[in-house]
Parts: C-alpha cells; sequence; structure tokens
C-alpha cells in the first residue's frame, strides 16, 4: 500500500527571509537535522528556544507526527510523541501526519529498516546531496501487517530503542567514572617524576 493512502505529508518551514533567532524568551523548540542521529532519542529540553513569527506556529509538531530527514546521506525517521514546548522543525524534513490504521510506532520502524532506507535512497534526487522529495516518499511501497502485528513489532521496536539509550548513558557513566578513577589514582600516590 502507498504511503499517500494512509497519511498526508508536509515539509518543515522554509524561513527565507530570516532564520529563527536563540531567545531564552523564545516560543518554540527548534528540532534540527542533528538532533535526529540514529540510536539517539531526542532529549526535547536540549532543543533550543527560537522564536518564530506567528504564521509558523502552525508548522509545530503534534503528537503522533513522524518526522523524516529529507536531504544527505541517511534519512532517519522519528516518531513525535509530545513535549512539555511547541517544537518546530527547522531545516530538510518532511512530516508524516495523520497515519491512518497504521499504528505510528511501527511506521516510524518500518521507514527506519534498512530495506526501506534502500528504497527511499533510490528515489532520491541530486548530485551533490541527495534529497527525496514529499511525492516521491508518497509513493513509498508500504508492507502494513494485521494491527496485532504492527502492536508487536512497534513495542519490539520502543524496547530496543530504550535499550539503545540506557547502553549509550551507561558508556557515558563508564567514561565518567572511569575518568574519575584514573585522577583519583594519578593523585593518590604522591610519587610524580
Amino acid at each position: 500500500m502507498q504511503l499517500s493512502k494512509l497519511a498526508t505529508i508536509r515539509s518543515a518551514p522554509v524561513f527565507r527571509d530570516k532564520a529563527p533567532q536563540e531567545s531564552l524568551q523564545g516560543n518554540v523548540r527548534a528540532l534540527t537535522i542533528r538532533h535526529m542521529m540514529r540510536g539517539q532519542s531526542i532529549n526535547w529540553t536540549e532543543l533550543r528556544k527560537v522564536e518564530v513569527e506567528p504564521r509558523f506556529l502552525d508548522h509545530c509538531l503534534v503528537p503522533g507526527d513522524i518526522i523524516i530527514v529529507s536531504r544527505g546521506d541517511q534519512n532517519p525517521v522519528c516518531l513525535f510523541e509530545g513535549a512539555p514546548e511547541p517544537v518546530c522543525p527547522v531545516g530538510q524534513f518532511h512530516i508524516i501526519h495523520r497515519v491512518g490504521n497504521v499504528d505510528p510506532r511501527y511506521l516510524t520502524w518500518y521507514l527506519n529498516r534498512p530495506a526501506t532506507q534502500a528504497k527511499i535512497k533510490a528515489r532520491a534526487t541530486g548530485t551533490a546531496i541527495q534529497a527525496i522529495n514529499k511525492n516521491e516518499l508518497l509513493s513509498l511501497e508500504l508492507e502494513i501487517p494485521p494491527v496485532m502485528t504492527q502492536l508487536r513489532i512497534a513495542e519490539l521496536y520502543v524496547t530496543t530503542q530504550q535499550a539503545v539509550v540506557t547502553r549509550l548513558r551507561l558508556n557515558a557513566l563508564d567514561e565518567k567514572e572511569a575518568a574519575r578513577l584514573s585522577e583519583l589514582w594519578l593523585h593518590a600516590e604522591g610519587d610524580h617524576a
């Protein structure tokens, strides 16, 4: 089934006149491509606050939106499940919205799987920097299993992503602890040349 039968897609706003300026009193958090690294969840509080014109507030994400990087060597996909403040995608993104009878977590998994990423990459155009346009994405054929299968896959995907995030945090803690112990041992001996 084509994605166009299940969802609508809009592109992130393009700020032609003036890019949003960082501001502590900003009216949105800005999601940029660098926040969409594979294997890492997005910490919404780390997104910088920016001030956007009121006409761009309609571009803020709503829970259930699926964000895909539309330009570059990789096209990672992320599910927006909500944030305490409005989040506006800034940059080269497509936003998949109103996913019919498909679990958005399943669709996020499906779009991130290597076979689907290869199909997306094959549809990309451009010589120096590849980009996938909205119509090509809409025409992408999807495998949509029964709802119970979607839910099983989605649950496994979410659990796996949580495990990846936990491993990353543990690795960071291990590095900090190793550095702390090394410094402690270095200065505990007292005999330095």
